[in-house]
C-alpha cells in the first residue's frame, strides 16, 4: 500500500529531573560529559529518542508491529525495512520559552546570565561496588558524570510515514510520552531521566491532496517553523500499564545528610544541593540552590533491606536441613559388627601366656571408642552434613547486593563478565529524585579520637553541616515483571521493606549511625 499520509508532531518536553544524556566523551574534569550541541548547550540526539520510544512501543505492543513501524534488520534471511518514523533532535527551549535554540547561532550563550549555567552543568558522584558491598578501587570505581538542570525544556519534531490506517498507531505512539514510567537517556533507574509534556501540536498530511501536498512541500526543516495548521493536542495515560505507582510522603524526623563529598567556608563536609529551572508565565529563571534527596541513596538503602527481609522469610536451603546427632545404641551396634582383628573363638584353647593371647590383649587395650565411631557409616553421614552447613556458611549462601534473588529481581544486575551467557537485566524499580528548599541547617563539630589513647587526634577536628525540610513525597513505581511467581518470598520481602520505610526504620543519607536519616511517614 503506498503511503500517502504523512504524521508530524512538535514536542515540547520539560525534564522533572536530572537528565544524563552522555557523548561517550570525558573530560579534565569529568568522566562523562554531556551531548552538546553547535552551539555548546545540551541536546538530545534523535537517535536516543528513536531507540527509548522504540523499547516503550514495544513493550507496549509486539514486536511484528514495532517492526512495521521502526524498521528492522535480518541479516540471516538477507531482508530488511526502512523505518517509517523520523525524530529530529531535540534543543534547547530559549529562556523566554518562544523559541528553540536548533542550527548554528551568532550568539556567545556564554555571556548570558541564565544560559552561562549550562557551561557549569552540575555533577554526580558515583561509586562502583564489588560483590561484597565495598568500592571496587582495583577497577577505579569511583566516577562522575554532567547532568542536565532539572526544568530544562527541549523541543523536537517526530514525523511518521503511513497510510490513514495509522492514525490508532500514531496516536498511541504520542502518548508514550505522557506515561509516568517514560524516561529519557542514561541512569533512569537512578532517578534520572523523567520527563513532563509541556505543550504538543500536531496535524497529518494527506498528500492526495493537492492543498495538503503544497504546505508539506512548503513547511521547512526548522524547530521554529510556523506549523500552520498544527492544533494543540491532549495525551492520555494508560491505565492499563504494568507499573503500579508506589507513593510516601516522609518527613524528616530531624536533621539529615545526603553529601555532596566536599566541604564550603563554614563545614567540612556539606550537604548535596542542586539549582534547578522554575517557569513562570512562560520564562525561565534559575532557583536557589536546593536540596537534593538522590534516588540512587534510597535505592541503594531499600535494596539493602530488601535483602535483609528476603533472607529472614526465605533462609538458605543448607539452614533448614536438621542436624540431629545419631542415636548412641545405632553406633553401638555397628560396632558389634565391626572386626576387630581378634578371633576369640580361636583364643578359646589357647594358654593365656600364648603370643597370640598377648598380641590380641594389646591390641583390645589399644582400642577406644573413638576409632570405632569414626567407622560408624551413621557418624560419618552426620560429619558429612556438618561439612555442608560449614561450607553454605562459608559461600555466603545468604546472598546480598545482585547476588539476592529479591535484590536482582526489583533492581536488575548487570553482566558479570564477557563470556558469561548471562546478559544482565534491568532493574524493575523506578525511583525519582527529589529536590526541596531546606529548611535549616546545622552545623555539628567532631574529633576523631585515637582508639589506643581514647583521646583526640591533634588536627582531627571536623565539622559536617546537615539540614531538614518539610515533608516531601517520594514516587516509586515497580513493574509487575518484578514479582516472579514461583517466588512469592520476592513480594512478601518488598511489602516488610516498604512497612519498614514508612516506619522510619530505613535510615537514609549518610552519618546514620550518628542520629541522622530518620524520615517517616506524613500525613498529609
Amino acid at each position: 500500500m503506498e503511503n500517502t499520509h504523512r504524521y508530524i508532531a512538535k514536542i515540547i518536553v520539560e525534564t522533572e529531573s536530572a537528565l544524563a544524556v552522555g557523548s561517550g566523551q570525558s573530560g579534565l574534569e569529568t568522566d562523562r560529559l554531556i551531548a552538546s550541541d553547535c552551539n555548546d548547550l545540551p541536546y538530545i540526539p534523535g537517535t536516543s529518542l528513536a531507540g527509548v520510544i522504540r523499547h516503550a512501543y514495544e513493550a507496549m505492543t509486539d514486536k511484528f508491529q514495532t517492526d512495521a513501524l521502526f524498521g528492522f534488520q535480518d541479516l540471516k534471511a538477507n531482508k530488511g525495512e526502512g523505518s517509517r518514523i523520523i525524530f529530529s533532535s531535540a534543543h534547547l527551549v530559549t529562556k523566554d520559552g518562544d523559541k528553540i535554540i536548533d542550527g548554528l547561532r551568532d550568539t556567545d550563550y556564554s555571556r548570558d546570565d541564565f544560559y552561562r549555567h549550562f557551561f557549569t552543568l552540575p555533577e554526580r558522584d558515583h561509586v562502583r561496588m564489588t560483590e561484597k558491598g565495598v568500592a571496587d578501587t582495583k577497577e577505579h570505581g569511583k566516577f562522575d558524570e554532567q547532568l542536565v538542570y532539572k526544568g530544562t525544556r527541549f523541543g523536537f519534531e517526530v514525523e511518521l510515514i503511513g497510510t490513514a490506517d495509522d492514525k490508532t498507531d500514531w496516536e498511541s505512539l504520542l502518548n508514550i510520552f505522557a506515561q509516568p514510567y517514560f524516561r529519557i537517556g542514561a541512569g533512569t533507574r537512578n532517578g534520572f531521566g523523567e520527563i513532563s509534556v509541556d505543550d504538543i501540536k500536531a496535524r497529518s498530511y494527506d498528500l492526495a491532496d493537492e492543498d495538503d501536498l503544497s504546505e508539506y512541500l512548503n513547511k521547512t526543516s526548522s524547530l521554529n517553523d510556523d506549523y500552520i495548521g498544527f492544533k494543540s493536542i491532549s495525551l492520555a495515560k494508560k491505565d492499563g500499564s504494568k507499573w503500579k505507582p508506589y507513593s510516601v510522603t516522609l518527613k524528616p524526623e530531624d536533621f539529615f545528610l545526603f553529601g555532596a563529598g566536599m566541604g564550603d567556608l563554614d563545614a567540612d563536609l556539606r550537604p548535596k544541593t542542586e539549582k534547578v529551572i522554575c517557569w513562570k508565565d512562560g520564562r525561565a529563571a534559575f532557583s536557589e540552590e536546593q536540596i537534593l534527596i538522590p534516588a540512587t541513596s534510597v535505592k541503594g538503602a531499600i535494596s539493602h533491606r530488601l535483602a535483609f527481609h528476603y533472607n529472614r522469610i526465605s533462609p538458605p536451603e543448607a539452614a533448614n536441613q536438621s542436624f540431629e546427632r545419631p542415636d548412641t545404641s545405632s553406633v553401638l551396634n555397628e560396632i558389634t559388627q565391626l572386626d576387630f582383628g581378634v578371633n576369640l573363638d580361636e583364643l578359646k584353647n589357647k594358654a593365656s601366656n600364648d603370643d597370640a593371647w598377648a598380641k590380641a590383649k594389646a591390641q583390645i587395650e589399644g582400642m577406644n571408642f573413638g576409632d570405632f565411631v569414626k567407622d560408624s557409616a551413621n557418624w560419618k553421614a552426620f560429619t558429612n552434613k556438618m561439612d555442608t552447613l560449614k561450607t553454605a556458611e562459608k559461600e555466603n549462601k545468604r546472598p546480598v547486593g545482585e547476588h539476592n534473588p529479591a535484590v536482582r529481581a526489583l533492581f536488575g544486575y548487570a553482566k558479570q563478565d564477557k563470556k558469561s551467557p548471562d546478559e544482565g537485566q534491568i532493574g524493575h524499580v523506578i525511583i525519582s529524585d527529589v529536590h526541596k528548599k531546606k529548611k535549616s541547617e546545622k552545623i555539628f563539630s567532631h574529633v576523631a579520637i585515637d582508639r589506643f589513647t581514647a583521646g583526640g587526634i591533634d588536627g582531627a577536628l571536623f565539622q559536617e553541616k546537615v539540614a531538614t525540610l518539610d515533608a516531601f513525597k517520594l514516587e516509586i513505581m515497580v513493574h509487575d515483571d518484578a514479582f516472579p511467581k514461583e517466588d512469592p518470598n520476592v513480594m512478601d520481602a518488598w511489602k516488610a521493606t516498604m512497612e519498614d520505610l514508612k516506619k522510619g526504620w530505613i535510615p537514609l543519607g549518610g552519618s546514620t549511625t550518628k542520629g541522622h536519616g530518620v524520615f517517616i511517614a506524613h500525613k498529609t
